[in-house]
């Protein structure tokens, strides 16, 4: 709940990328009032935490030629949410930040 509090103050997009609601437990309408505010991908599972994490450490994601529909997903995405040309740009610069100091705006 404190993570997403912090989330919904910043004036752009933070590093919660989903919430995993887990033990069939659901939050608080005010809580997923503010999960879909902020826009925000949730599921929410009847498994404990640890089956739930094991599960999706577990899942292979492949994207075959013939996805197009996932395809146009993921561009879309990419479009939206990753910071392309400041990539390129550290990427022509020789700049060797370390990816986790790197705030891509993924």
């Amino acid at each position: 709940m404190m993570i997403l509090q912090e989330e919904a103050a910043s004036n752009s997009r933070g590093h919660v990328a989903g919430v995993v609601l887990t033990d069939g437990i659901l939050p608080q309408e005010s809580v997923l009032e503010m999960i879909r505010q902020r826009s925000i991908p949730f599921i929410s599972t009847r498994a404990d935490v640890s089956t739930a994490t094991t599960t999706i450490g577990r899942m292979t994601v492949k994207t075959e030629v013939g996805d197009r529909d996932k395809i146009g997903l993921i561009q879309k995405l990419i479009q939206d949410h990753v910071q392309v040309d400041r990539i390129i740009d550290l990427v022509m610069d020789g700049n060797r930040t370390p990816l986790d100091q790197l705030h891509l705006g993924v």
